[in-house]
């Protein structure tokens, strides 16, 4: 796997030199890519990490397992229910892969789909929900986040009592601090009341600023702009 990443790596670098190096990008003074490289490669190291996938997976089980919320539309009304499938540790310990349960379900799409006519607006209704549930334990509860929440990583399966949501693939996470989660309800007030000044002293704060290539008053002044 750690080959395939340094071929990746090698090629994301090869491209990035082609684009930041085109005339007609350079006159526009778009954003340069090749600063970006490194982050999306130990993105994708990280996600290979199986310790620390297990550990991701665990903060979700605490984050989302029991969640409930209600769908309720003009002519249908039922519970959601947020899982997380259990991880067979006497399959996973000593492996090089992770087992979990076997999850029952299919894409929101192929769900919603089935029951278009009971509940037109049943795919909508869940994304809502489950944005509301990752934005509540995100901000306002332990900080955890699930970063690649995608269509292939949510099984749905619709019984008679509820529809059961199936948060699944943590490869991909991490957990807010407290101080990252007060930032970005200033950041949400400074937006909210365009306040350059707020919004820039939060996104500061709210970067790895021993790293940035920029003083804090050039930012404020581009924000400004």
């Amino acid at each position: 796997a750690d080959t395939k990443i340094m071929e990746d790596e090698r090629i994301f670098t090869e491209i990035a030199k082609i684009m930041d190096s085109r005339p007609d990008l350079v006159k526009m003074s778009a954003p340069k890519i090749s600063p970006i490289v490194m982050d999306i490669v130990n993105g994708a190291r990280a996600e290979l990490n199986r310790k620390d996938t297990l550990e991701r997976h665990k903060q979700g089980a605490k984050s989302y397992r029991g969640q409930t919320d209600w769908l309720m539309s003009s002519n249908y009304k039922t519970k959601i229910i947020y899982r997380v499938p259990e991880i067979i540790d006497s399959l996973t310990e000593n492996s090089h892969i992770i087992v979990s349960e076997l999850v029952q379900g299919e894409s929101l799409d192929k769900a919603a789909e089935s029951y278009r006519n009971l509940a037109p607006d049943m795919k909508r209704l869940v994304i809502e929900s489950l944005v509301g549930l990752w934005v509540k334990t995100s901000f306002f509860g332990n900080g955890f986040y699930h970063s690649d929440l995608h269509p292939g990583n949510i099984i749905v399966r619709v019984t008679d009592e509820a529809i059961i949501v199936n948060i699944i693939d943590y490869g991909m996470g991490g957990t807010l601090t407290e101080e990252q989660m007060r930032q970005s309800f200033i950041l949400g007030a400074g937006l909210e009341l365009r306040y350059a000044d707020v919004i820039a002293k939060s996104l500061w704060k709210l970067s790895n600023d021993t790293e940035n290539k920029i003083s804090f008053q050039d930012f404020t002044k581009l924000i400004k702009e």
